[in-house]
Formats: structure tokens, C-alpha cells, sequence
């Protein structure tokens, strides 16, 4: 996680004008595809922190739909308080946890709150780095509840397609399918249709960020520019249940999602298969397939790793959690 600090002995007074007077639009430089620009609302005072996140949007996020997620979160962050005027060099530890304290009073949970300390303290380390201030001020984080890993079951997995398809949402059946079954990210799905959900606006994806199928119809391409680890990666479709669902979402995903659409949907399913666990979310589906892999398929974490398309081994171990069943079989031969 970035670490955030601050300070600066540079003197700076605010500009009695502002970059724009309503809005500041953000416009793709010009070697990215063009896309639809992003529109922050908030006032952009020159010398504060939105100022600097917008001059320096490219360096701090190379990925488009990174860079719009993220500047939504700062822009909550810069409507608090005096944010909007308040100098990127006079911001003490104590102006950011009074922002991370008003989430949590607002019932944002701490992974939520996290979130964007994150994003926040990216500004502020690139801020240093850039020499725009000296150092800053180390933030303290939410402490994140630590809960048992989840997992979908061979039923759950059953019970969920069925649901969605018996209420004639094929298509969230098949996303469901689809991250059962290969592993891939909300994100990375969506790129299937060319459609994005940074921050919570519905937008189209450019060619270079669109994922396809091969003609072969063996894989899905997911281009650097739709995966978190800005890589090219092929993922195996296998099974011609898996491809199917695969071709309706290319077809599919432009008319029907929405993020709205999609986080009601989730909600009635959570609501009827287990509306108290908040651990019920869409991401388990990539937990579902290292675990599915790893114990009744006997895959070795090296090659999950691989299939899921994580950096780091360590990222793919937190994936894999033991069956009750895999585990009774492992007893039965000891």
C-alpha cells in the first residue's frame, strides 16, 4: 500500500482564479485512443491537490480506466472540508484523517476507506518525488477486519446461474460463468463487450483496451491496457459451455451493463442465497477458480498464478483456500 507524507518549505498563495470556473475536464493525451472525457466537478484551485493530480493524471495512472477511477475518489477527497482551496503544501496527517474519520462515520467500511487513503497518498508520494513538496506526513490506515477466505461451492456456483438465468439476465449468468471458470476480473470481463466502469460512468473501451476472442475460439486476449498488471495475457476459454457464454457477453454487455444494473442484480442474488455475508461479492468468483484449480484439479500454484494473471506467487496463495473435502481426502491417505 503507498505510504503518504507531506510538507514543503516552498510558499505558496492561492490564485484568485480558477483553472476553470465549474468543471475540469480531463482530455487523453494525444497518443491515447480517444475516449470520453472525464468530468471532475469539483473547482480546481491552481496549487491544490486536484491541480496536481490533473497535470501529472498520465504519470500517476498509465491505465485510462485507472486514471478515472481514481480521480473520482480524489474528488470526494478535495469536497471535504476546505480540500477544494486548501494548498498541496498545508495539508497536515490530521486533514487527512478528518476526511478517512468522515467515511467511516458515513458507514464506508475500512477495505472502502482504504481505498481511497490509497489513491490519496499516491498524489502526495508523486508530489515528492516530483518536488513539489519535501516530505510528508506518514497516514495511518483503517485496520481492516480479517475474515475466513470465501469461496463459491459446486451448488452455490449451480444456484447462482440458475437465478440469474430463470429472471432472463443471461448475461450476468454468463459474467458469473465466466469468473468461475477462467478466473478473470470484473474489469477484464467487461473489456470483453468494450465497456468500462471506472468510476461508477458506463463508458466504451478504445481497440487497444478491448479484449477479443481468438478465432480458434480457445482464448480470450486480454490486451496490457485491461489487465491490472499492464501485460498482455491469453486466458484458456476450454469448455464450449465457457466459449458460448463468452461469445453472448461480446454481444451482450453494450446493452445491458450499467453499473447500476449490475450491482442490483448481485444484490437480489446476495439477498437470496445469503443477504448477512458481506464477504458475497462478484470478486470470489476469481477465489472460486484458484481454489476449484488447486484441489480438485491438483494445478500447481505456479501455473494458477499464470491462468489468473497475478505478479507475484504471494498474490496467488491468498487465492487458493483448502476444500473440506480436498483436505478429508488428504487424511484418508496419510
Amino acid at each position: 500500500m503507498d505510504q503518504i507524507d507531506l510538507f514543503t518549505t516552498q510558499d505558496h498563495t492561492p490564485s484568485a482564479q480558477d483553472i476553470t470556473p465549474t468543471a475540469h475536464a480531463i482530455t487523453p493525451v494525444s497518443n491515447e485512443p480517444a475516449r470520453k472525457p472525464v468530468v471532475v466537478p469539483a473547482k480546481v484551485h491552481e496549487g491544490t491537490i486536484l491541480d496536481f493530480a490533473l497535470r501529472e493524471g498520465t504519470r500517476l495512472w498509465d491505465k485510462p480506466t485507472h486514471r478515472e477511477r481514481s480521480l473520482a475518489q480524489l474528488e470526494r477527497f478535495v469536497r471535504f472540508a476546505d480540500h477544494e482551496t486548501r494548498l498541496l503544501t498545508d495539508y497536515l496527517p490530521k486533514h487527512i484523517h478528518a476526511f478517512s474519520d468522515s467515511l467511516l462515520a458515513e458507514g464506508l467500511k475500512p477495505t472502502s476507506i482504504n481505498r481511497y487513503l490509497s489513491t490519496v497518498s499516491k498524489v502526495f508520494a508523486h508530489a515528492v518525488d516530483e518536488e513539489e513538496i519535501t516530505h510528508s506526513p506518514k497516514l495511518k490506515f483503517q485496520k481492516e477486519q480479517k475474515v475466513r477466505p470465501r469461496f463459491f461451492s459446486d451448488d452455490e456456483i449451480q444456484q447462482a446461474i440458475d437465478f440469474f438465468v430463470q429472471r432472463g439476465e443471461q448475461w450476468m449468468a454468463d459474467m458469473f460463468l465466466l469468473g468461475v471458470k477462467t478466473g478473470m476480473r470484473r474489469g477484464e470481463i467487461l473489456a470483453l463487450g468494450g465497456v468500462s466502469d471506472a468510476g461508477k460512468v458506463k463508458g466504451r473501451l478504445s481497440l487497444a483496451e478491448t479484449a477479443m476472442i481468438t478465432p480458434d475460439s480457445k482464448w480470450i486476449f486480454l490486451p496490457a491496457a485491461a489487465t491490472k498488471t499492464n501485460e498482455d495475457r491469453h486466458v484458456p476459454l476450454g469448455t464450449v459451455e465457457v466459449v458460448e457464454a463468452a461469445r453472448r457477453l461480446v454481444e451482450s454487455l453494450p446493452q445491458k451493463f450499467s453499473h447500476r444494473t449490475f450491482y442490483r442484480r448481485w444484490g437480489l442474488l446476495k439477498r437470496e442465497m445469503n443477504g448477512l455475508d458481506d464477504r458475497f461479492v462478484f470478486h470470489v468468483t476469481r477465489h472460486t477458480a484458484a481454489t476449484t484449480m488447486a484441489n480438485d484439479l491438483q494445478v500447481p500454484t505456479a501455473m494458477i498464478q499464470k491462468m489468473l494473471g497475478h505478479a507475484t506467487i504471494q498474490t496467488t496463495q491468498k487465492y487458493v483456500h483448502g476444500k473440506d473435502d480436498a483436505m478429508q481426502a488428504i487424511a484418508a491417505r496419510m
